[in-house]
């Protein structure tokens, strides 16, 4: 089964910041992404819950939600 590949807006919606946010994390290398053309990103859902993770990890996730909260499930 393949991953489930997100838009820089939905990763925007999930962490609850800016569209503009999660482009800046890009270029920054806080997540990896796939790129699918010159405008188009798509970033797994693992990606994500890694990232999530790991800002929980150091303290800088800051909305005190679990992974699975954050993922509806």
């Amino acid at each position: 089964m393949s991953e489930k590949l997100l838009t820089p807006l939905e990763v925007a919606g999930i962490l609850g910041v800016s569209h503009a946010t999660v482009h800046a994390m890009l270029k920054r290398g806080e997540m990896t992404y796939r790129r699918y053309g010159p405008r188009l990103f798509k970033i797994e859902e693992s990606e994500v819950e890694r990232f999530i993770a790991q800002s929980k990890r150091h303290g800088t996730n800051g909305n005190g939600q679990e992974v699975e909260e954050l993922f509806g499930r």
